[in-house]
């Protein structure tokens, strides 16, 4: 993102943008690694929080067009984890990256939200608006915030 001046306002006061360093505090950059890629129907592991995405398939519902994946969750973690269908997106083969979105013909086998003990197992479908065709990319997200991404693809 540039910074540019308003012409109302003149030039944009750049001393806000000075990072100022702790007394005792360390600045890491942090490091942009690309996220691990599967095959659809291969399972990622991510710290005992198995994730699987399988049957990648195009819906027509209703007056829209989707590309929808069923998804399964199999934690073998000793903490409680989390799952959500807003923690998944879609890069079409245009590099446009969109949420999931609800598909209301299969509303009844979407996947849900909510929290895994040890041992819990959940699964659903998460949709999104189709894509434009080419390489496509579908992103897990592990939680709000969280730099832990998988990616799995396929071609469309």
């Amino acid at each position: 993102m540039s910074i540019q001046p308003s012409p109302a306002h003149g030039a944009p006061d750049m001393s806000l943008a000075k990072v100022i360093p702790l007394p005792g505090v360390e600045l890491v950059p942090l490091a942009k690694e690309p996220a691990p890629a599967f095959n659809v129907g291969e399972a990622a592991d991510v710290e005992g929080l198995r994730v699987t995405l399988s049957n990648a398939h195009q819906v027509k519902d209703s007056c829209q067009n989707f590309l929808c994946a069923d998804v399964a969750y199999d934690n073998q973690s000793s903490e409680q984890r989390s799952f959500n269908p807003l923690s998944w997106e879609v890069q079409g083969g245009d590099s446009v990256i969109t949420m999931s979105t609800l598909r209301f013909g299969g509303i009844d086998k979407s996947l849900k939200s909510g929290a895994l003990d040890t041992g819990g197992k959940v699964a659903g479908e998460v949709c999104w608006t189709l894509p434009k065709a080419g390489e496509i990319k579908m992103i897990w997200t592990e939680s709000l915030g969280s730099s832990t991404k998988v990616n799995w693809v396929a071609r469309l």
